[in-house]
């Protein structure tokens, strides 16, 4: 996990799973 990604979960949680989501939930950037 980035530290882009840990600030969004602590940020917005449901945004975060929605954008994961979205994305397939398999890719990195």
């Amino acid at each position: 996990m980035s530290a882009l990604e840990d600030v969004t979960l602590s940020v917005a949680p449901k945004e975060f799973i929605s954008i994961v989501g979205h994305s397939g939930a398999g890719k990195t950037t």
